[in-house]
């Protein structure tokens, strides 16, 4: 009876024991599975970057323009209305210097005068009609660009101008209060003439025009008018105008002026240029003014 007794608790803990030893064998190779390379959890591996570019600086605004020793300042003169006679042509061959002689399109005189100004040295530039706001001059129809016109039309209207006024080698508006005012008039003006490789002044008649910020979309250079020298025919006032451009000159460093074909303003003109010459300034074309003074800087 003892000895069956003892049988049966020796077999209860071995029993025990080997179930025991069965659990610890599994647990041991489930461990050991996780620890194996392939079962062990990837640790993030720092990624590595491609080496970033050089970035290019960024362009600094246009430093103001550094004098030439003795020079006081710049100025550019640009003509206006040329075309409707001839009879003024004498005057640009006593200019002293080159100026822009702006000629209308489709005028008696038109061709004529593009002939004269490259004879006596000047620029002839296309003076190049746009919508106003007020309508004080009836022009020729198919000769002004309009705000109702669509892309293609304002593209053929301009082609149409420029292959009429060939020998112009810029371009500046006549009138064009509203037509200035006009994103899609000034990108087609202003492509055209880019395309063309003419120069561009923006004569400023709407202190909105978008010129400048049309200019600075298609990543191309123009002038634009600071002083109007004659909007009053009169010496004294068109002197007072004179000394206006030179003080924006001494100051800023360059300065374009803008009158138009009138006899006074012209013989005015001549007279100032030899004055202020003697006073240090310098008197260059709008070609030259605009590799100078690059733009837009409004």
């Amino acid at each position: 009876m003892f000895l069956h007794t003892n049988n049966k608790g020796f077999f209860r803990w071995a029993i025990v024991i080997g179930i025991v030893i069965a659990l610890l064998c599994a647990i041991g190779y489930v461990l050991f599975k996780k620890a194996s390379p392939e079962h062990r959890p990837k640790v993030a591996q720092p990624l590595v970057k491609p080496p970033k570019k050089p970035v290019p600086p960024v362009p600094l605004k246009p430093p103001v323009v550094k004098r030439q020793p003795g020079t006081v300042g710049r100025i550019t003169i640009v003509i206006d209305d040329w075309g409707y006679n001839n009879s003024h042509c004498r005057y640009l061959a006593s200019i002293p210097a080159s100026v822009g002689v702006a000629i209308l399109p489709a005028l008696p005189y038109s061709r004529d005068i593009i002939r004269c100004a490259e004879q006596n040295g000047k620029e002839p530039m296309l003076h190049l009609p746009l919508e106003p706001f007020n309508l004080k001059e009836i022009y020729q129809k198919g000769y002004v660009l309009t705000t109702q016109m669509g892309a293609s039309e304002l593209r053929k209207t301009m082609l149409k101008i420029l292959d009429e006024m060939n020998g112009v080698v810029g371009i500046n508006n006549h009138t064009g209060s509203k037509g200035s005012e006009s994103e899609l008039l000034m990108t087609t003006v202003l492509t055209e003439t880019r395309k063309r490789g003419l120069f561009f002044v923006d004569s400023v008649t709407s202190d909105r025009t978008v010129g400048g910020k049309v200019a600075a979309k298609l990543k191309m250079h123009i002038a634009k008018r600071d002083v109007f020298l004659d909007n009053r025919n009169d010496r004294s006032a068109i002197e007072r105008q004179f000394a206006e451009t030179a003080q924006i000159a001494r100051t800023n460093g360059y300065a374009l002026a803008i009158g138009h074909d009138r006899a006074l303003t012209l013989q005015i003109i001549i007279e100032q240029m030899k004055k202020l010459s003697d006073q240090g300034y310098e008197f260059i074309s709008p070609s030259e003014y605009i590799k100078k003074n690059e733009y837009p800087r409004y």
